[in-house]
């Protein structure tokens, strides 16, 4: 291929690829610890029905174009089923796009697939030419939104904005828990597994695999996220909530209430606790999720998602290409 002086793959030359994530200068990008662990917790979480098809794409000027690409089942990817693609920095050029769609197709021809997806930023200068280039193939688009809230802005700002009728559920939760937060420097896996026990007990069953939660433990020993234990006096454990940092992103990757205190703003309080807690670390941005489909949603996919917006003012959209490999 014209542009492109070495392709390293993941799965064939693993070492290599995480030594260009740990050595990569963009910001965007998860550390090598994050990516490998968050790898692994799909792996397990999906019961081994997961494939990793990240791989870097050195070019000429030995920039390196990133594809963190995951396969589960016969879909791509964890947000909004595509591919994401990191440019190094610049803007790529046409040519260099065509030469890295050409690596995904032969990787997705080999896998099997029938298509590959590509998901971008609906405004992104530096992969612009990836959404013409794709549109010019007839690859079909879907806009999808995302709540992100911007971390860099002041704590001030960021209450303001939370939906109004949640400022005093904000206040009295706040009030009536007491939290303890697990990190890289307070851990203890005895509260790590009351956790785990407080979710299968909430769930009423036991939901994935005992490896999945000793990848989530690692990932708070190895300083890539933090649990947040509430507790209510005169009760024992009554909220949870596990917070998992990927690149300058913080995401709320789990949250467990008691039922039966569903009265009390169990959940306000520790989420909010959880968004300024990893701004204080320094994160950059806090991803809440893409919003649900309203028509396709149940109704409790709709009440979560409402709840989620309410500590967002808006939502970021996000593109994303399917392109037929049947020709």
């Amino acid at each position: 291929m014209k542009t492109i002086k070495n392709i390293v793959s993941y799965d064939a030359e693993n070492a290599e690829f995480l030594a260009i994530l740990k050595n990569h200068s963009r910001e965007v990008l998860p550390t090598a610890v994050q990516f490998e662990l968050e790898s692994r917790y799909r792996r397990e979480e999906n019961n081994g029905d997961f494939r990793d098809l990240s791989f870097a794409c050195i070019l000429k000027d030995e920039t390196a174009v990133v594809v963190l690409w995951h396969r589960v089942g016969l879909s791509n990817g964890f947000l909004a089923g595509g591919a994401h693609v990191f440019s190094g920095g610049r803007q790529v050029t046409s040519q260099e796009v065509k030469d890295v769609i050409s690596v995904m197709k032969e990787k997705a021809f080999v896998e099997g697939l029938s298509h590959i997806k590509i998901s971008t930023p609906v405004i992104s200068s530096e992969l612009s030419e990836f959404g013409s280039i794709l549109h010019n193939r007839n690859a079909i688009p879907q806009i999808v939104f995302q709540a992100e809230l911007d971390l860099k802005q002041p704590e001030e700002f960021i209450r303001k904005n939370v939906r109004k009728s949640y400022k005093s559920l904000l206040n009295k939760g706040e009030k009536i828990l007491t939290f303890k937060t697990l990190t890289q420097e307070t851990v203890e896996e005895r509260l790590f597994y009351d956790f785990k026990n407080f979710h299968h007990t909430t769930a009423d069953r036991r939901t994935r695999n005992d490896s999945s939660w000793h990848l989530q433990l690692e990932m708070i020993k190895k300083g890539c996220g933090e649990l947040l234990l509430g507790y209510l006096e005169g009760h024992d454990l009554v909220s949870a909530a596990l917070f998992i940092d990927y690149g300058p992103s913080t995401t709320y990757a789990v949250g467990v209430y008691d039922r039966s205190f569903f009265d009390r703003p169990l959940a306000h309080a520790s989420l909010y606790k959880g968004i300024i807690s990893a701004k204080n670390r320094g994160q950059l941005s806090f991803n809440l999720g893409i919003m649900p489909n309203v028509e396709k949603a149940s109704e409790k996919e709709l009440s979560i998602a409402y709840f989620k917006k309410g500590f967002h003012p808006s939502l970021k959209q996000i593109i994303t290409w399917q392109l037929d490999l049947s020709d």
